[in-house]
């Protein structure tokens, strides 16, 4: 059976993406989000940590209806050589269901 799989993540720019121009910094990230779109992601929180951390500048937490949603984005993902231009951690995981 499907399940949706949650990512949390941690980010923060690389100086690749410093030398990129505005253009191709709005094109990769028009990008991503077309992936996120295609595969029926759904992101639940995007949030701006710079000002509050040195170490990262977002973190979010996204849903993907399944595992193949997740492995599809990782794939445009990585065609776009996205891990180039973010250094990044993320945790992937299912909904746990406790007993009442």
């Amino acid at each position: 059976m499907a399940q949706p799989i949650y990512q949390i993540f941690l980010m923060k720019n690389t100086e690749a993406w410093y030398q990129l121009s505005q253009e191709e910094k709005d094109s990769i990230s028009n990008k991503i989000g077309d992936s996120l779109k295609e595969v029926g992601a759904e992101a639940i929180v995007l949030c701006d940590a710079s000002w509050s951390t040195e170490t990262w500048q977002a973190f979010g937490l996204i849903k993907f209806p399944d595992i193949e949603a997740l492995k599809k984005h990782r794939e445009d993902s990585n065609k776009l050589e996205w891990a180039r231009y973010t250094d990044a951690m993320s945790v992937m995981g299912t909904e746990l269901q406790l007993s009442p």
